[in-house]
């Protein structure tokens, strides 16, 4: 096994992306069909950008990083329990060290539970470590409550990065505070909640993993983890009030004449006023965590701001009409 090899289980991977895909050892898409389940090692491409913002978060934590691209959902978004069974075996006998399952399906509905969890067992006697979100906090979800992975769900404390508890089902909560990341066709898209949470935290697996040569098992990364995590907070964003906004309105009015402009080319509403926009956030009525990148790349283009990295942007900088009037003044990151 090596060390910085994660196998994603998820929605595929985008191939368009050579930063990504560079970082892609290996490939394959798992299909169901009426009689039989057949593996296909051409149609991994994602479809909803799920899977690639999963690997994307991870890079973004530990660079070196490699990766074995599992595809089970499907363009609709769709997967079954037996996919993810199908996945799992697959992963007994490959290279990897971490396998990121940022999916789970409910002990409810799940008539495979006994045969995942013995699985995931094989997995855990041969030193894989599981990283798996839960489903929306959901108090059964699958195969993230089991003790033979990590289950990871959401949190929305702001300056708690991850809180670790080896004794609870789910053994880490992780901030669910969205991040921009590449996904689909070379595009950035915010991602957030357990998904995002869990590719964040299988990251810091890894670069746990790279910083001893010691072959930590599940239990121990999961101490040293929370050893290290007791004491860390997340960054800490200024708010800006919005009567800064009325204070400089005249001052402001090119920036938020076009602001209002834009927002209404992507609102179904077509009329929003400056008040409008105000008193709602940005990334509403029109303007989704997935087509923000559109909406910015023309703010870009406008003011001739400079970002070197998309990755650096916050959501913090661009939620309300103030802070993102304030970024806009700032001229990005350089």
């Amino acid at each position: 096994m090596y060390r910085n090899l994660v196998a994603v289980i998820d929605s595929g991977i985008d191939v368009s992306n050579k930063n990504i895909i560079d970082k892609v050892d290996y490939m394959v898409n798992i299909e169901k069909s009426k009689y039989s389940i057949k593996l296909d090692y051409n149609n991994v491409q994602d479809n909803l950008g799920h899977g690639t913002n999963c690997v994307d978060t991870i890079l973004q934590v530990e660079p070196a990083s490699r990766f074995y691209i599992i595809k089970i959902i499907n363009k609709d978004g769709l997967s079954s329990s037996s996919l993810l069974l199908e996945a799992l075996k697959l992963c007994i006998n490959l290279p990897v060290k971490v396998i990121c399952i940022s999916l789970s399906i409910t002990s409810l509905s799940c008539k495979y539970e006994k045969e995942l969890f013995e699985i995931c067992e094989i997995l855990f006697n041969k030193n894989k470590i599981l990283c798996v979100s839960d489903n929306n906090n959901f108090s059964n979800s699958l195969p993230a409550i089991f003790k033979n992975v990590i289950g990871v769900k959401a949190h929305y404390e702001d300056n708690i990065l991850f809180k670790i508890d080896e004794s609870k089902d789910i053994q880490v909560e992780g901030l669910a505070k969205p991040i921009y990341v590449q996904g689909i066709n070379n595009n950035f898209n915010f991602f957030k909640g357990s998904s995002k949470a869990n590719a964040m935290f299988t990251g810091y697996v890894v670069r746990e993993l790279l910083s001893t040569k010691e072959d930590l098992n599940l239990n121990k990364v999961i101490l040293n983890l929370k050893n290290k995590f007791k004491n860390s907070y997340n960054e800490n964003y200024e708010v800006i009030n919005d009567k800064d906004i009325y204070l400089d309105l005249e001052y402001n009015k090119e920036i938020i004449d076009y602001i209002v402009y834009i927002k209404n080319k992507f609102s179904e509403q077509k009329n929003l006023s400056f008040n409008d926009i105000l008193q709602k956030p940005i990334i509403y009525d029109g303007v989704s965590f997935f087509n923000f990148y559109m909406f910015f790349e023309l703010i870009i283009k406008k003011f001739n701001m400079k970002i070197d990295d998309y990755h650096k942007l916050k959501i913090d900088d661009v939620c309300t009409l103030p802070n993102l009037v304030n970024f806009i003044k700032r001229g990005g990151y350089n």
